[in-house]
């Protein structure tokens, strides 16, 4: 079913103070995602607002953001690190046209005080290294899973792992402060440790010197379409899935977590578990 794009020409939302972790604000350029992963917990805001639409067929372009911005920009306070892309891609395929992040990027650089921390998936991301490199920055990715089946049922219109690897390495290359999140991490799904060891393996390998994990979040309307791509990926996982609570839940993360500890501490890359500071959110 095709994506309906709609501009939204005026609001009064430009960016709000978040508990991200090392965050001080976010701004989300975009309101929905085109791309429609089935785990994402951002499935939730489509709940609140009652969008009349299937999560990954409906997202808005916040056309007013960089108005507002320019008319507020001395309301960051000082060396305020400005997180962009929190809860939908600011990179995503309608930004090729629409521009957007990269005017809201270029009134931002007005400001040499603030530090940039950019979240994507996407190598278009690489269009604007200059406006990245013009002032403190940082750039990560999220690649939950290595496995082709996974990519192909949870997030089908993502780029490959290695491509986001390599959208990553072209950062470290230039001397940007780089780091990878592996989530979300789904027990019995991706949270086999062997593969953590590869993928942070690939990280460091390429000059990543910082993952962060985090458990699925299964905030309201996510479970359902979770399930649905689980029928296509491993029918024989619903039950388990039925009957896990979130206590279980994150038990079962936070064993994971001992073991992901253990392992990027032998490879050599530093770990941090944002659950606890995803929580407070």
């Amino acid at each position: 079913m095709p994506v309906k794009r709609r501009i939204r020409w005026e609001g009064s939302y430009y960016f709000h103070e978040t508990v991200l972790p090392e965050m001080d604000y976010s701004i989300n350029p975009y309101f929905g995602c085109e791309i429609g992963c089935r785990y994402c917990y951002s499935i939730y805001y489509f709940k609140v607002r009652k969008i009349g639409y299937r999560w990954g067929e409906y997202v808005e372009a916040k056309y007013y953001l960089p108005r507002l911005l320019a008319r507020n920009l001395n309301r960051f306070k000082r060396g305020a690190v400005i997180g962009i892309g929190t809860y939908s891609d600011p990179y995503q395929p309608w930004e090729k046209e629409l521009k957007l992040t990269r005017r809201i990027l270029k009134i931002l650089r007005r400001r040499r005080d603030l530090h940039l921390s950019i979240q994507t998936r996407y190598p278009l991301i690489l269009r604007d290294m200059d406006l990245i490199l013009s002032g403190p920055s940082d750039v990560g990715s999220s690649i939950p899973s290595l496995e082709k089946r996974f990519g192909e049922v949870f997030e089908p219109l993502v780029p490959s792992p290695e491509a986001r690897l390599k959208m990553l390495g072209r950062f470290v290359d230039e001397g940007v402060e780089t780091w990878l999140y592996i989530a979300p991490v789904i027990p019995r799904i991706n949270d086999d440790p062997s593969m953590f060891e590869e993928l942070v393996s690939m990280a460091k390998d390429i000059g990543i010197n910082t993952v962060y994990t985090d458990v699925v979040r299964f905030r309201i309307g996510v479970k359902k379409y979770f399930m649905e791509a689980l029928e296509r990926y491993d029918p024989s996982l619903i039950p388990f899935f039925k009957e896990l609570g979130r206590r279980e839940l994150y038990s079962l993360y936070n064993e994971r977590v001992k073991i992901f500890r253990e392992i990027a501490d032998r490879i050599g890359i530093k770990y941090i578990d944002a659950a606890p500071m995803m929580f407070r959110d």
